[in-house]
């Protein structure tokens, strides 16, 4: 007989519950990963934040075009920090008013602007008086400029242009259009260049007495601008008189021109900077200018978007506009108007060559400008001559004038420096935008709105 089968006692089985110090270290293993992935690993959060402000910001940009406008440059270290001002701006676009380089050097002038913004980027000249040589029918100069800037066009993405002559162009680009001429460059051309003028504001912009309200041109919704380099006797605020044919009835025509059709008006020559209240009628007599004054107000701790409510004329928030007022308090600023016989004019002529000495009379005389700079040269006693900077403009001995040297001092800076404007594309005519003039030593001399109807 088989002894009874005896089943092993439960305390000699062995354990398969995990130990207290099994579940120590395996909670202290996903710990220490999760902390370790922590590390190398960029919040989800904080990543998708960052690309939706980066969304954001492109977005921003995608609905403004900024542009600069400098005239009489050089090749020197001044102009240089000008065009590096207008890069680090982030500036889309430049136009240029004419006296590019003073030696009539096309390829170093072209090589300069390529070696800060590159081959490609929209950068548009105008000849001025060292660009003719200073005599009638004298293009020689101009023709090489001419050429490197019509292959220049054809690497421009989304530009669009019609060379109209040597002298004339008519471009539309990221809601900008404009039209460049020679007019008042050469005293025996001012009646072809105004008919030329005339032809390339036809091309791109129609017939002046069309019906404002028509959709004859594909134009109407885009900011005008009207370049060259010779200003109107009005804006001549030096002490030295100027040419005879600034004060030329065709030189007014062409103005009036370019302010039936609500185009800005931006000229060199003169080596300062010079910005007009909104005209409403030009005249080579200051006395029959007609021009009116408007203020807004601007609120710098707005955080709303750069461009607000185009319909809109009396009130604006503009959260990239430069605020002065160091207490953040609302601030009255001047809200220019352009439209179909409405404009306003500009001399930008502190591109890095020298500056002319404005004339406190003539400020007085002048009550359609709203703005001159550099104000601390502003002087009753004709200095007989320009004031040169000679450590960033170098010596210059191919000016009329007599050289006066200076150094710029720390209150005030260098004066030369750029008009930027920042403007809202819109398929609508109303949009907004505002400018702003700043030198290179990095102040903002003068600044406004702007509103297109």
């Amino acid at each position: 007989m088989l002894p009874p089968l005896e089943m092993p006692s439960s305390q000699s089985e062995p354990s398969t519950r995990p130990s207290l110090q099994f579940y120590i270290v395996f909670f202290v293993g996903i710990a220490c990963t999760f902390m370790i992935l922590l590390m190398v690993t960029p919040p989800i959060m904080t990543q998708t934040t960052h690309d939706q402000l980066e969304q954001q910001v492109q977005s921003q940009r995608r609905l403004t075009t900024k542009i600069a406008f400098i005239a009489d440059a050089g090749l020197n270290e001044a102009s240089n920090r000008v065009l590096k001002l207008i890069r680090e701006e982030g500036c889309d676009m430049v136009l240029h008013q004419g006296d590019l380089d003073y030696s009539g050097k096309s390829v170093e002038f072209f090589k300069s602007v390529d070696s800060i913004f590159g081959p490609t980027f929209p950068y548009f000249v105008t000849m001025g008086n060292y660009e003719s040589k200073r005599g009638a029918g004298r293009d020689v100069a101009w023709g090489a400029y001419h050429a490197i800037q019509r292959a220049r066009l054809k690497r421009i993405q989304g530009l669009s242009c019609a060379v109209v002559s040597l002298r004339n162009l008519a471009c539309t680009y990221e809601g900008v259009s404009f039209v460049t001429s020679a007019i008042g460059v050469n005293s025996s051309r001012l009646g072809l260049d105004l008919r030329e003028l005339r032809a390339a504001q036809v091309t791109i912009w129609g017939d002046a007495n069309e019906d404002i309200g028509s959709a004859a041109t594909q134009f109407k919704s885009t900011w005008k601008f009207c370049s060259w380099h010779l200003p109107l006797i009005d804006f001549q605020v030096g002490f030295r008189e100027g040419v005879p044919w600034m004060a030329s009835p065709k030189l007014v025509e062409a103005y009036e021109s370019c302010r039936q059709r609500g185009a800005v008006i931006l000229t060199g020559h003169e080596h300062y900077y010079v910005r007009s209240h909104t005209i409403r009628r030009y005249s080579e007599n200051p006395k029959s200018v007609k021009y009116e004054e408007v203020h807004v107000e601007v609120s710098p701790k707005t955080t709303s978007t750069m461009m607000v409510d185009a319909n809109s004329t009396t009130s604006a928030s503009y959260s990239t506009f430069p605020t002065l007022a160091a207490n953040g308090e609302p601030e009255l600023v001047e809200l220019l108007k352009v439209g179909p016989g409405s404009s306003f004019a500009v001399v930008s002529g502190l591109g890095g060559h020298s500056v002319s000495v404005p004339s406190a009379h003539k400020q007085r005389e002048f009550p359609h400008l709203a703005a001159i700079h550099p104000q601390a040269l502003i002087t009753e006693v004709d200095p007989n001559g320009k004031v040169f900077y000679p450590e960033i403009t170098g010596t210059n001995s191919e000016t009329t004038s007599n050289r006066i040297e200076s150094k710029a001092d720390e209150k005030e800076g260098y004066p030369f420096g750029a008009l930027i404007c920042v403007l809202q594309k819109s398929a609508v005519p109303r949009a907004k935008g505002f400018c702003y003039f700043k030198t290179i030593s990095g102040k903002i001399v003068d600044r406004f709105l702007l509103h297109r109807f």
